[in-house]
């Protein structure tokens, strides 16, 4: 964890306990608890709005709209208490005025298109099929809780002397659809990243703190600043720390990867479904007759079988997905893994080593040998890359002899000290069948954005490169920029 992020963890672990520790000690205290619980709110909310704001300025792709949207979405929250205690410091009331309302409702209706912009930047259609029907049985659990535990409580108190205003009743409506557009992403997101993360993490504070807000509300057990203000507190504040971690993108492991589709396609849908149905079985009182237990152990028995269809289904797809990425003859990346992988690498941003090398000699190799000879060699030189290249990059076999490799943050002296370490490597002969072998490289190296500012240009000019080390004699390398 870098300096920054730990001095952000600190100030939101300072700011949420500075304004508990202020609703403790001037519980008592009307005026002096009701203005800590403005000004701290204010402060927090302009600590993350400053946070969002660099994330804007920092990125210059499709992203950074996602971050201007919640800017917008924090800007109106910190209105909000601005406005909130202007009306403490002049009319010493509890009341929540309408204008303050209304701005607390463009802070969610900001939060909200900032939610669906980045399901929008996430490809809907290659992402989200597969969990189509998890997502709407998420979205049909979350609707029916709010319906029935917030939305008819407070229709119910409309006409009775609790009072009951307009904020209170779209308060569960707006978080209806933020929950449902943080489900919506959190399918969407293949990676492990933790802006979603982070992200979800804070609107799922959010809500729950609105939900406890409504409840005391009914109950007519709801004060201005009380122990739920930490917890909006602590939901922006996590908000806002989300963006230190807008330019990451982390490769996930296959089994973790494997895990998570776990838990996505059967574990999460299937208890949720099953606490509704408890929660159904609840609202009766739990007068169940023959009939209802009968129904309700044929719908866990469904349960069980459709997860056991999908662990099945996707043991199918995984290996569907191995076969289309990874190469038959030495398990290395392939070419579609190739572009798929030098296309995401341009979208973060950073610096890029892209390296192509071709054997010297291998056609000689097979001609004399044979094919069989000349697989066997293969793997041999694949499996000494991996270990020359590990740690440093990413490397695939896109031909019969030529492979390349993909470095991430890197410069020319980490692509000259791959390019070495592989000539000390593979300068070394091997013995297959009795044969005493030996094959020489020759590397071509281009850098992004030096270089190039295009994916298939950058691998042009290091095929470029390559030819360039043949036709200089073989076994070495050259960057693009000496051609």
């Amino acid at each position: 964890m870098n300096t920054s992020r730990k001095f952000a963890i600190i100030t939101i672990v300072t700011i949420v306990t500075i304004l508990l520790i202020w609703i403790a000690i001037f519980e008592h205290n009307q005026y002096v608890r009701l203005v800590g619980a403005s000004v701290i709110p204010t402060i927090g909310g302009s600590i993350a709005l400053v946070w969002l704001l660099k994330a804007y300025k920092r990125l210059n792709t499709n992203n950074r709209h996602f971050w201007l949207l919640l800017s917008l979405g924090m800007l109106f929250y910190v209105l909000t208490n601005v406005v909130w205690l202007s009306r403490q410091l002049t009319s010493s009331t509890e009341q929540f005025s309408d204008f303050a309302g209304f701005l607390w409702i463009m802070a969610y209706a900001f939060f909200f298109l900032a939610l669906v912009y980045k399901v929008h930047l996430i490809s809907v259609y290659k992402a989200g099929q597969q969990f189509v029907f998890n997502i709407i049985i998420l979205i049909t659990v979350a609707t029916s809780l709010s319906v029935y535990y917030l939305i008819n409580p407070i229709l119910s108190f409309i006409n009775s002397p609790i009072e009951v205003n307009n904020l209170t009743i779209i308060y569960p409506l707006l978080d209806l659809v933020i929950v449902s557009m943080v489900l919506i992403l959190y399918y969407l997101s293949r990676q492990a990243n933790n802006t979603n993360r982070y992200i979800a993490l804070g609107f799922i504070i959010l809500v729950f703190a609105d939900s406890f807000y409504i409840y005391y509300v009914i109950h007519d057990a709801y004060r201005l600043g009380g122990y739920i203000d930490p917890f909006w507190l602590l939901a922006i504040l996590l908000i806002g720390y989300a963006s230190f971690y807008a330019e990451e993108h982390v490769e996930v492991g296959d089994k973790e990867q494997e895990n998570r589709l776990v838990l996505k396609n059967e574990v999460y849908p299937s208890i949720l479904v099953v606490v509704l149905a408890l929660l159904v079985f609840h609202s009766y009182d739990w007068k169940m007759n023959a009939l209802g237990i009968g129904l309700f152990f044929i719908f866990v028995l469904i349960l069980v079988r459709n997860m056991i269809l999908l662990r099945h289904n996707q043991n199918f797809m995984e290996e569907y997905k191995y076969l289309a990425y990874h190469d038959s003859l030495t398990g290395m990346y392939n070419r579609s893994k190739f572009r798929e992988d030098l296309n995401k690498a341009f979208e973060t941003d950073e610096k890029v080593g892209l390296i192509v090398l071709d054997l010297d000699g291998f056609k000689d190799v097979n001609d004399q040998y044979g094919h069989h000879i000349g697989d066997d060699l293969l793997q041999s030189v694949a499996e000494r890359l991996i270990r020359s290249v590990k740690g440093k990059g990413r490397i695939y076999r896109i031909g019969g002899d030529e492979f390349v490799i993909i470095s991430k943050d890197a410069d020319r002296q980490k692509c000259e000290q791959i390019v070495e370490q592989i000539l000390d490597t593979l300068n070394a002969p091997v013995e297959i069948d009795g044969h005493v072998l030996r094959v020489t490289p020759s590397l071509g190296i281009s850098l992004y954005p030096d270089d190039s500012k295009g994916a298939i240009e950058l691998f042009q000019y290091a095929d470029a490169a390559m030819y360039g080390a043949k036709k200089s004699g073989k076994n070495g390398y050259k960057f693009y920029h000496n051609l």
